[in-house]
């Protein structure tokens, strides 16, 4: 696993870009089965209107990216034989209006 950011901020406009990365991953007491490697985007931009009023754009799995997120039991016994498989989060775009006082 690896994670890095390179961000900007001059005052007024700020931004950022991330990148996480996951390496292949097995599942099986056996190592017989396993889940691809993934990198995931995430990125923001913003502007600071005054010291107390920001705009700011997000995105998280930028490039929609349809990957395994969680390996595990899900509860069940150890026997190996019920792994459960989540499905990561498609992408997601938000607007944030920060206000202060």
């Amino acid at each position: 696993m690896a994670r890095g950011e390179l961000a900007y901020d001059d005052g007024k406009l700020f931004g950022r870009v991330g990148l996480n990365w996951m390496s292949e991953r097995y599942f099986t007491y056996l190592n017989d089965e396993s889940v691809d490697a993934r990198l995931l985007a995430d990125a923001s931009l913003g502007y600071r209107f005054t010291d107390k009023i920001e705009l700011q754009l997000n995105a998280t799995n930028l490039f929609d990216k349809q990957y395994i997120a969680t390996v595990g039991s899900g509860g069940y016994g150890d026997s190996g034989d019920r792994q459960t498989l989540l499905v990561g989060a498609p992408r997601q775009v938000f607007v944030t209006l920060k206000a202060g006082f």
